[in-house]
């Protein structure tokens, strides 16, 4: 190869690993927040709106965030007289379709925290969607908005 080409090649290549990833098509996240935990806690919760504003369906693969070792999306369901929470591989959304992770129903578990969340501080989270992803900032808040 010429010399020409390879350095295209490594130029091309060095724009395509600093590209930012693509958008979930169609994701529209609000109403986000995460509980601030007790102190020396190693896990939090965190609240969400998401919407499928796209013409296709999408699937929220996975969720990370750097605060924390992973991030589980759970929902609540009774037996008897307790709850348990389930974990979600795959959240999907139809188009149009809107689901709201909230306290006493589906959430974001937060897992291994890397360090204390306090009230006043943000945390963020990268929502992917069939390789892509979509950023966004969750606030700390000590009670519900």
């Amino acid at each position: 190869m010429s010399k020409s080409a390879l350095c295209f090649v490594a130029s091309l290549h060095a724009l395509l690993a600093t590209a930012p990833a693509l958008a979930c098509d169609g994701l529209v996240v609000d109403e986000a927040w995460v509980r601030e935990p007790p102190p020396g806690a190693e896990v939090a919760a965190g609240y969400v709106r998401l919407t499928n504003r796209g013409a296709a369906p999408l699937a929220i693969d996975a969720v990370t965030s750097p605060c924390c070792g992973h991030v589980m999306i759970h929902r609540t369901e009774q037996h008897g007289d307790s709850l348990r929470m389930v974990h979600v591989d795959r959240l999907a959304l139809a188009p149009g379709e809107a689901v709201t992770l909230a306290p006493g129903g589906a959430h974001l578990m937060l897992m291994g925290l890397a360090a204390p969340l306090t009230a006043g501080n943000g945390v963020r989270f990268s929502f992917a969607c069939g390789g892509h992803a979509t950023e966004v900032r969750f606030p700390v808040r000590a009670d519900a908005p």
